[in-house]
């Protein structure tokens, strides 16, 4: 095995703030500037909710986030980790703040728990991963383990 594959997630609320951005920012051009530029941004904001991108970690340790939009790979930025001493399954809580504009509070927090795949050194660690598909954290995890010939601390069993 030459690479391990994490294909990763962007929430829908993440995508909706950036899209949103641009549909101002192309609202704004579009009025006052260049219609073509404005509809530019439109497009740019259409396009942003079919943009995902993976993980990927190589035997040679040369690891890197891909971009794609609609499975074409866009560009690829080198990402640095942790040589893992051992690779770590488990599950984990999560909470995320919903806070709206000045008024922090008034839609709470979010609480969920979701598998995840760390990287430890030491005692330093690394989430690589985090799914709510118990099956394909402990593939991909074995996987890592294997290709690394590292330990892997599974407490999902």
């Amino acid at each position: 095995m030459k690479r391990v594959i994490l294909k990763q997630f962007i929430p829908f609320r993440q995508k909706l703030v950036v899209v949103t951005g641009l549909f101002f920012i192309g609202t704004l051009l579009n009025d006052k500037y260049n219609e073509f530029l404005g509809v530019l941004f439109y497009v740019l904001g259409i396009l942003f909710f079919f943009v995902n991108y993976n993980l990927v970690i190589t035997k040679g340790f040369l690891n890197y986030y891909q971009f794609r939009i609609f499975n074409i790979s866009l560009f690829k930025i080198k990402k640095e980790l942790l040589f893992p001493d051992y690779v770590s399954l488990f599950n984990q809580s999560f909470v995320q703040s919903n806070h709206v504009g000045f008024s922090p509070d008034i839609l709470g927090d979010s609480k969920y728990r979701l598998y995840t795949i760390k990287f430890f050194k030491g005692h330093k660690n690394e989430i690589l991963f985090t799914s709510k598909n118990r099956v394909e954290v402990v593939k991909l995890g074995t996987q890592l383990s294997t290709m690394f010939n590292v330990e892997l601390h599974n407490t999902l069993k």
